[in-house]
């Protein structure tokens, strides 16, 4: 199927790209410990000495410069002022746990990939979420010109229809995946779903929402009407029409420069552009907009004042935001995020000022963040612990250290619970997947989990194989293997494929309230939307 599709491309226009580790030091065999003490080695005596190795080669069997990435924290001594004395030919960057995140992807398209390619070409690449981003995107395609074959993606959804917000124009239900006729022809590069309303980005920056967008006290009104009075949710959505979704179909939110990422919460939106500033619209109670004031709602998109913005996510009531420095911002409802005070502009979280934060996240009333150690920190509504990390029924106001046994290397809170992957710096080649739920979970299992509990995968999938976790509503958390394919858990079902998609490749895939969305293409059709 792969040469029928790019039978034009030359072999000197196709190139094979992957990334593997390197420990060059071995784990302490012996250990010295005073008797009676404990014999506990720190993680940094552990494969302390490593690093990564991204290889190339085209089709021809020419060998591209390899690029080598240290464990180092940017502007470190070695990358301050060891690189430029490594041997010639190859090339040299460092991050916090030697891992290829989207700053040191970019230094590998430009310096790497963008000095051999001289005409169109084709990149073969798992689907790791730095290969997949939206800046990778504009990089391949404005500034080199290759086309990735991870690419060809469009928006499908499914499920209940009441709520107008699959993105079809009506209130239809949708038994099985449906491409959104809005996105033919365009190249989509990332999606979010919140309660109702979903966001998107193309890969020339441009994004995108549909659904009940600004005015969750509409949703829960709704979801509660369907549950004991459908009859009637039924003849008001023939009444109202289209007036009763902010936006029936997809409509481009207008911004003054282009998105790289787009993070949608109960009705909330936010849009981080390439330059990373930060832009949100929708619910605005209790001031989680962050533009200076609360208020029903925001309409229009409005600049959040903050330093430059690495990542964002949005819960209910309130958001995180991850600074390029690595600093921690919050606001909108207090003890959801920051304290006890209501906060309609960004504060820096004073508890993490001393951490290198690489990933925050958040969920319907808590949230959590890890930093370039591997450390998990959560706090939040009923997520209080004792020094034995047994649950104390309390909030916990300020960030808790959380003990895993083997650093994190992934997360994705979904609305009430969270999923952790732990495991080496490359969480591709060793991780185990553990869960730690939020405020509440499943009907067979009511209890509030404070700590991370082990998932049982059960020889249904192997975790050096998940590339992405998903969000899920209620109780479901989603994962997905390199393959494309996309498993679900929850405490009824335990682990388990998503049949409904097994006919797709899915490059992310997330829930609302009775929709179901995702990004991918059909393997029928060979990625052809």
């Amino acid at each position: 199927e792969f040469h029928r599709e790019y039978i034009a491309y030359g072999k000197e226009c196709v190139y094979n790209v992957d990334e593997t580790g390197i420990f060059y030091d071995m784990p302490p065999r012996y250990i010295w410990a005073v008797r009676g003490g404990g014999s506990k080695i720190s993680r940094g005596e552990k494969h302390s000495l490593r690093m990564t190795a991204v290889l190339t080669v085209r089709a021809d069997g020419t060998k591209l410069p390899i690029l080598f990435i240290m464990n180092e924290v940017p502007g470190g001594r070695t990358d301050s002022g060891e690189l430029s004395t490594f041997p010639p030919g190859h090339l040299y960057a460092v991050q916090e746990l030697a891992w290829i995140d989207k700053r040191v992807w970019a230094t590998y398209l430009r310096d790497v990939l963008g000095e051999a390619i001289e005409e169109p070409s084709v990149v073969l690449l798992d689907n790791f979420e730095s290969h997949v981003s939206g800046e990778s995107y504009n990089i391949m395609y404005a500034e080199i010109g290759t086309h990735s074959t991870s690419s060809k993606n469009t928006l499908y959804s499914y499920g209940d229809g009441y709520l107008g917000t699959l993105g079809h124009g009506n209130y239809d239900a949708v038994d099985a995946p449906k491409a959104l006729a809005a996105f033919e022809g365009l190249d989509l590069v990332q999606a979010s779903t919140g309660w109702s309303h979903t966001g998107v980005v193309d890969v020339q920056g441009k994004a995108y929402v549909f659904g009940r967008s600004h005015h969750f006290k509409n949703v829960i009104r709704a979801i509660n009407m369907h549950r004991f009075a459908p009859w009637f949710l039924d003849f008001a959505n023939k009444l109202g029409g289209a007036r009763s979704v902010e936006a029936f179909l997809p409509v481009e939110v207008l911004l003054p420069e282009k998105v790289a990422e787009v993070a949608c919460g109960s009705t909330l939106s936010l849009f981080r552009t390439e330059s990373g500033v930060l832009y949100a619209n929708g619910g605005n109670y209790y001031g989680q907009c962050g533009v200076g004031h609360e208020n029903s709602s925001v309409w229009e998109a409005e600049r959040v004042k903050l330093p430059p913005v690495a990542q964002v996510a949005a819960g209910y009531q309130h958001v995180l935001a991850l600074t390029t420095e690595g600093q921690v911002y919050s606001w909108g409802k207090g003890e959801r995020g920051h304290g006890t005070v209501n906060l309609s502009a960004p504060q820096q979280l004073v508890a993490l000022r001393d951490k290198q934060v690489r990933y925050v996240d958040v969920g319907f009333n808590y949230s959590l963040a890890i930093t370039v150690e591997g450390e998990l920190y959560v706090w939040g509504k009923l997520m209080g612990a004792d020094q034995h990390g047994r649950k104390n029924g309390e909030d916990q106001i300020t960030p808790r250290l959380v003990r895993t046994s083997a650093p994190v290397v992934a997360a994705k809170s979904s609305h009430f619970h969270t999923l952790v992957l732990t495991g080496t710096a490359n969480q591709r080649q060793d991780g185990q997947a553990v869960h730690l739920t939020g405020e509440k979970t499943g009907r067979t299992n009511p209890e509030v989990h404070v700590s991370p509990v082990a998932v049982d995968v059960g020889g249904v999938l192997d975790p050096k194989r998940i590339v992405r976790l998903g969000k899920g509503v209620h109780n479901t958390s989603i994962i997905l293997v390199d393959d494309g394919r996309v498993f679900a858990w929850d405490w009824k079902d335990g682990l388990h494929r998503v049949d409904a998609l097994s006919g797709y490749h899915v490059e992310s895939y997330e829930t609302g309230f009775g929709s179901n969305v995702f990004l991918g293409h059909s393997k029928a059709t060979n990625g052809q939307v």
